[in-house]
């Protein structure tokens, strides 16, 4: 104990009696960058600090409105992948489907919500709601950002210019969560220990984090992260910190879960079926698009992301360089955090849709770091020189981002529609009409599927929703090109053999994503769909097939053959009435699974019959049954009998060949006929 002279201890006794005064109730603060210090009285400071979040986020409500990406158009349901992704999130919304045993996907239970279509008026008013309240929220955290460098007639239009290029370029991209999660976070641990930031700011980012790991899985895990990072480099108050995440989260992924009409026997299997699709999303979904007609790939857009990574780097130091050891490089870890998984998202598959999932959150990111009013002129270059380099990127600046008029009319009219009953089904019956004309279902072909059970292969589920005579009634991973690991293709595999297996299954005859081979899509359930389903009839465009009993024989041994990479191999002959199928255990080297874990490993390709073409081949799924050749009685017709394989290679690319490495073995498949 320290010891204190009797004149000193009279002076603070004094001190401590004196009736406070005018001066001495004034609010003090330690800003260690400037190397002030005082004593923070917290119930003086944050009822006004509430009074001024609110008008931060009225604010936010305004420049949402002026901001709004979208428009009555984007109502309309689409085909392809992206539109019937959707299509299938809303559908099982609509039905409450339990994730993780009727329905595993990239996004959760609350994943429709990210969904711009009107496939039903419910959802499509939760969508527009969320979006709406979305926007607002990161509006309005920017202005309160932007003010503690700029007076208030320069942090509204700043925000609004940063945040309408993120938005009109990334519409409907829920990674931009993480740029508010990081602005609150570093403000808080930027904080004195003096200064304890209220639970309630820590219970509202437990309910984020709760909401959005139900939005998009892989989310969730980032916040995760973020957040014990923030906890872990508090100076005091970390269980208080960590029972308002609790707090907030709890509550809100129960309301959530069970809400979505969930209950507590699929939330294992949720989690199991999430850990590996945002596992296997790295090596499976890896591609770089061309970039038109000049650039045979979108390399340069690496340069670009190089110079924000600078740029944020630079903000993270200006910020920090005078803040306690513990707390500079828990910022860094926390902002490293975050632009590497935004990088992640934008450049595993390297086209400009994912591209701008990276470029849209890079200049929110920016707004993080409080310079101080000395310094507002970097903080204002940092966030438009970004805001440009988004724009390059996108092939040009938004149009509408000098137009927050027309956004605003679009944001009254999109209310508009969806607030009408007679404009919503208008909208709906246009849709249909348009996806009706698309698809062209023979009417023969509905005949057989009125009133049962559906899944559509590979990809179009949207095609459930333009046909409601029908039953949605996917497999456990609603688009075949994402079971990419074996737990999502046994998944699969195991509800074909249960009693809930669809009645039918509605193929389109389209080639595999990314220069795959769709009989290995995912490669055991196709096997299963081949013993366990038999075709009704077929057209060009649509296959139809129907469940029955299986009609596969005992699997028999055939031959293994060790090999190595770039070397081939001769399948060997079977029976006309067998099918051959092969699994694959493969050596692929420390370093090609580090590249998975931190971004993307090289692909693998599987050249067949003398080399004269390839495909995607993926190691996940390798040790599954893969088809390599179809029994002649499968009975199938010709545009949906699976390309018959001779002799195998597999490369990765960019490497040479081996001696060792590949494991084939091959097995045979009686299949009778089932005419």
């Amino acid at each position: 104990m320290d010891r204190v002279s009797p004149g000193e201890q009279t002076d603070q006794t004094d001190q401590v009696c004196r009736p406070p005064d005018a001066e001495s109730i004034q609010v003090r603060r330690t800003d260690t960058r400037a190397g002030r210090s005082g004593v923070a009285n917290a119930w003086v400071r944050w009822p006004r600090r509430r009074k001024d979040a609110v008008w931060d986020l009225l604010l936010g409500l305004g420049l949402a409105v002026l901001a709004w990406p979208s428009s009555p158009a984007y109502l309309g349901v689409d085909f392809g992948p992206t539109g019937s992704w959707q299509s299938a999130l809303e559908m099982a919304a609509r039905n409450h489907m339990a994730f993780g045993t009727r329905i595993v996907f990239t996004y959760g239970p609350l994943g429709f919500l990210t969904s711009q279509q009107l496939n039903y008026s419910s959802t499509a008013l939760a969508s527009f709601l969320f979006a709406f309240a979305f926007s607002t929220v990161i509006f309005g955290i920017l202005v309160w950002s932007l003010r503690r460098s700029l007076p208030l007639w320069g942090a509204i239009p700043l925000a609004y210019v940063v945040g309408a290029v993120s938005f009109h370029t990334g519409v409907g991209v829920p990674e931009d969560i993480y740029a508010p999660v990081l602005i609150v976070c570093v403000a808080l641990v930027s904080r004195t220990s003096e200064e304890p930031a209220p639970i309630w700011i820590w219970a509202g980012l437990g309910v984020v984090l709760s909401f959005f790991s139900l939005v998009k899985v892989s989310l969730g895990v980032g916040l995760v992260v973020v957040l014990l990072i923030a906890v872990c480099i508090l100076p005091r108050g970390r269980w208080q910190a960590v029972g308002g995440l609790v707090l907030g989260a709890v509550p809100t992924f129960c309301l959530a879960w069970f809400g979505t009409g969930n209950g507590f026997s699929n939330f294992v299997p949720f989690v199991r079926g999430s850990a590996a699709i945002v596992s296997g999303y790295g090596p499976a979904m890896s591609k770089d698009y061309p970039y038109g007609d000049l650039f045979p790939n979108r390399t340069f857009v690496y340069w670009w992301a190089a110079l924000v990574v600078i740029v944020i780097g630079a903000f993270v130091f200006a910020h920090g360089y005078k803040l306690a050891r513990r707390v500079r490089i828990g910022i860094g870890l926390m902002t490293l955090i975050v632009v590497w998984l935004l990088f992640k998202e934008g450049f595993v598959r390297h086209d400009i849709a994912h591209d701008l999932v990276f470029f849209a959150a890079a200049p929110l990111l920016v707004a993080a770091f409080d310079l101080g009013p000395r310094l507002w002129a970097p903080l204002v270059a940092g966030l438009l020189g970004l805001s440009v380099v988004t724009g390059i990127v996108a092939g040009g600046m938004p149009a509408l981002v000098d137009q927050p008029w027309t956004s605003a009319q679009n944001f009254v009219h999109e209310a508009t529609v969806l607030g009408s009953s007679q404009q919503r089904a208008a909208a709906i019956d246009r849709s249909r009409a348009f996806l009706r004309a698309w698809y062209a279902v023979p009417s023969q072909m509905l005949a057989y599927m009125r009133g049962q059970t559906v899944d559509v292969s590979p990809s179009e589920q949207a095609a459930a929703w333009t046909y409601p005579e029908v039953r949605f009634d996917p497999l456990p991973v609603i688009q075949d090109y994402s079971a990419y690991t074996s737990t999502l293709d046994e998944l699969d595999r195991t509800f074909l053999t249960t009693p809930n297996a669809p009645r039918f299954i509605l193929r389109l005859n389209q080639p595999a994503v990314d220069g795959r081979n769709s009989a290995f899509e995912p490669p055991s359930t196709q096997l299963a769909i081949q013993c366990r389903y038999h075709q009704v009839m077929a057209t060009t465009k649509w296959q139809l097939l129907e469940h029955g009993r299986n009609r596969c024989g005992q699997m028999r041994f055939l031959r293994s053959v060790t090999t190595g990479f770039d070397r081939w191999v001769a399948v060997p002959p079977a029976p006309p009435g067998d099918s051959i199928v092969a699994t694959f255990h493969l050596s692929l080297g420390l370093s090609w699974n580090l590249e998975a874990l931190l971004f993307k490993p090289p692909n693998l390709f599987m050249g067949y019959n003398g080399g004269k073409d390839s495909w995607r081949f993926l190691a996940a799924t390798a040790p599954d049954l893969h088809v390599l050749r179809s029994a002649l009685t499968l009975g199938y017709s010709a545009p949906y009998v699976p390309a018959s394989v001779d002799s195998l290679r597999l490369s990765v690319d960019g490497r040479g060949g081996s001696s060792t490495g590949v494991t084939v073995s091959f097995y045979g498949v009686p299949v009778r006929y089932a005419g």
